[in-house]
């Protein structure tokens, strides 16, 4: 779990703004099992080192397989299906990066 939070941390530092929107998840239950399909709209904002805002929109499916615990309802597994994307998502390399939270402007 420790080395999941650093990766999605060192992946978010390279975006001065992201947005996921879901819709309401479809979820078929199977005893202490379940899936869950929703879609979801990511839109991300990128700068470059120049200083210009790029923005990379995703659409895609998130295709969840859950299980029932004594702690309540987990994700063992997800997937995300990309189905189409606009703009242009920039090289890592190629932007600066955010350690906190954007400032109005």
């Amino acid at each position: 779990m420790e080395e999941l939070a650093k990766s999605s941390r060192q992946l978010f530092e390279r975006f001065w703004w992201t947005q996921h929107v879901f819709s309401v998840p479809v979820i078929e239950l199977a005893g202490d099992a379940a899936r869950a399909t929703c879609r979801v709209i990511a839109t991300h904002v990128q700068v470059n080192l120049a200083g210009r805002r790029s923005t990379w929109v995703l659409y895609g499916i998130y295709r969840d397989v859950l299980a029932r615990t004594t702690a309540g309802w987990r994700i063992r597994n997800r997937h995300l299906q990309g189905v189409y994307s606009e703009g242009v998502l920039l090289s890592w390399k190629d932007v600066k990066h955010f350690t906190s939270a954007p400032k109005s402007g």
